[in-house]
């Protein structure tokens, strides 16, 4: 029992403090289900401990009872209840003020329990055979939703992650049977059979959040470390940007009043003087491109239509597109509107294109489309280039990596991109096959 309540207290502790927003409801039913080993660890082993070493007074006897108590009524009534509300959030069943009122009207049967089984103490008398009525429904329809937003998926990097997201909470459906199915017939022991399962669940747990992004945490931990790498970029590059631009200017002076005085005299102007005339403002442009992509990004949201920001980035690339003899699919409905801000957007988007143009040798084809999927916008660009190898994909968001060799190719670009889905309070995710095509999700939160 104790390896069973630190196990799911870790479990909890882990998603909790990881994405509190998304995750509470899997954190909650993870500590419910540790109340339950708990409980039993302070009656079964503390209590009896205590008694023994004679340091057992009425009071304490008392107290450790209660803790039993109250940790029981959160594990027997709190489980079903957390796990049906995460099933439904987790699925996104139901969302805003309709999951609030659902949640509360959830909350009825666990009244009329607690109401039907005082006093409860030293030991609540539950009406089992009723509370299977109420608790089955709720396990039952969360594995029910779990399963049909995992069938529903299309996103196969989402419906993998959610399919371990059911094998992870399994124990749920062996508790319905070893505590509430069983003791409407008088066995209490059955618990003991998530002790097995528990073990199993916890070294599953560790791997597949690791290897396998189960609830998204692996992306989550990822995501965070990325933005604090792009931070401490931003805020490095300032200061190297500004020093850097103030000696090319010194440069380009001193070149720039060199050959005043060439010309003033009637003399040649030498070879090398316009080489480095023609190196500084080549740097400066460096500098200038690099800029863009470090800095600090402000929005200026704006009411845009989608079909006119791709059909505006798609003109600036008519010429590569036709000269490559790139045919490209456009499934974009005219009456979307985005609230973004239409700089940064199409920057995004022409990198997007770029990148999928350079991938293709000729007759290539890009598919874009638009479409509304639960609370997001998503503009959806797959194209059937060279693709992106696994490993090069692992770090495709990473400052200053480039699969690229051009002279002006900083690797900042997907970067760039990355920060401005983030501040859009969007994501952006790459699907890749070596050899047959990359797919790039931009998901922007809908009106």
């Amino acid at each position: 029992m104790i390896f069973i309540f630190i196990v799911l207290w870790a479990i909890a502790i882990i998603t909790f403090f990881i994405d509190s927003k998304r995750l509470k409801w899997a954190s909650f039913t993870a500590f419910a289900g540790g109340c339950g080993a708990f409980g039993r660890v302070v009656t079964e082993i503390i209590i009896p401990y205590l008694y023994q070493e004679g340091s057992l007074s009425q009071n304490i006897h008392i107290s450790l009872n209660w803790i039993a108590v109250i940790a029981s009524l959160i594990n027997i009534l709190g489980l079903p209840y957390f796990f049906l509300l995460f099933s439904l959030s987790y699925s996104q069943v139901v969302k805003g003020k309709g999951f609030n009122k659902i949640s509360g009207l959830l909350l009825l049967p666990i009244f009329f329990m607690l109401f039907t089984s005082f006093p409860f103490y030293p030991d609540p008398q539950f009406n089992y055979p009723f509370m299977i009525i109420w608790v089955a429904p709720y396990i039952i329809f969360g594995f029910y939703f779990l399963i049909k937003s995992y069938r529903g998926e299309k996103n196969n990097h989402l419906k993998r992650s959610k399919g371990f997201t059911i094998i992870l909470v399994f124990p749920v459906l062996i508790q319905l049977v070893g505590v509430y199915i069983l003791r409407v017939f008088n066995i209490y022991e059955g618990y003991r059979l998530n002790v097995i399962s528990i073990g199993f669940l916890f070294v599953f747990f560790l791997i597949f959040i690791t290897k396998y992004d189960a609830f998204g945490i692996k992306v989550k931990f990822e995501n965070k470390q990325l933005e604090h790498s792009l931070r401490a970029m931003t805020n490095g590059s300032e200061m190297l940007n500004h020093a850097i631009k103030n000696q090319i200017v010194k440069i380009n002076a001193c070149a720039f009043n060199l050959k005043q005085e060439y010309n003033n005299s009637q003399r040649e102007v030498p070879f090398e003087l316009n080489i480095i005339e023609s190196s500084s403002e080549h740097l400066m442009e460096m500098m200038k491109r690099y800029q863009e992509k470090t800095q600090e990004i402000i929005l200026n949201r704006q009411d845009c239509s989608v079909n006119e920001l791709l059909n505006d980035v798609l003109m600036l690339k008519h010429m590569s597109i036709t000269k490559k003899e790139i045919v490209i699919n456009n499934n974009i409905p005219s009456n979307l509107i985005l609230k973004c801000d239409p700089y940064h957007v199409k920057e995004v988007l022409l990198n997007i294109i770029n990148n999928s143009i350079d991938a293709m040798k000729d007759q290539g084809h890009i598919e874009v489309e638009v479409f509304k999927e639960k609370k997001y916008l998503i503009i959806s660009i797959r194209d059937n280039g060279e693709g992106i190898s696994k490993h090069q994909l692992e770090r495709v968001f990473e400052p200053f990596f480039s699969t690229k060799k051009a002279t002006l190719n900083f690797g900042l670009g997907l970067s760039y991109c990355y920060q401005v889905l983030n501040k859009h309070n969007g994501f952006l995710k790459i699907y890749s096959d070596e050899g047959k095509g990359t797919t790039v999700s931009l998901s922007f939160p809908s009106q």
